[in-house]
């Protein structure tokens, strides 16, 4: 099932990540260990790619 950009949000911080800023149409994240990443401000589902980047950088792949 693909993942909305709220849940990937939902799924960072309940894995120790926090926000960290606002960008032009993505939020800036870092994981646990301070490692940042974007995740998109749109609605919809992610693309399977940007999963995929967001699940790694948490450390889930």
């Amino acid at each position: 099932m693909p993942m909305t950009a709220r849940e990937a949000a939902r799924l960072t911080r309940k894995l120790g990540g926090r926000f960290v800023r606002h960008g032009g149409s993505h939020d800036i994240y870092a994981n646990a260990a301070g490692e940042e990443f974007p995740i998109p401000r749109h609605p919809g589902d992610l693309s399977p790619k940007v999963e995929q980047s967001i699940k790694e950088k948490l450390g889930l792949r």
